[in-house]
């Protein structure tokens, strides 16, 4: 699992472990965000949405989808890589 992945689901459930029953759990919730399989660029609006959540100051943010396109078998680790390497500076680097 992705380190930042992992972080996501900790901080929410660390935040859902200490809510009370006045308090409140904001989430953003994103889905399926990247390109086509083997794609090493993210759609422009990504930056947008990722900017206006941030401003948001959720709890977490989850994603209920493909984080890469890297559903085939037939890409190369370094295709695999590259991939990631993209989400780091597009998605995490924000």
């Amino acid at each position: 699992m992705r380190p930042l992945v992992a972080s996501l689901i900790a901080a929410l459930l660390l935040s859902a472990a200490h809510a009370g029953p006045a308090d409140t759990l904001d989430l953003a919730i994103l889905s399926d965000f990247n390109g086509p399989y083997g794609s090493t660029t993210y759609p422009a609006e990504l930056s947008g949405a990722m900017r206006q959540i941030l401003r948001w100051q959720p709890d977490a943010v989850l994603s209920a989808g493909d984080l890469i396109a890297g559903q085939k078998a037939s890409l190369s680790n370094a295709q695999v890589q590259a991939m990631w390497a993209a989400f780091d500076r597009d998605v995490q680097g924000l």
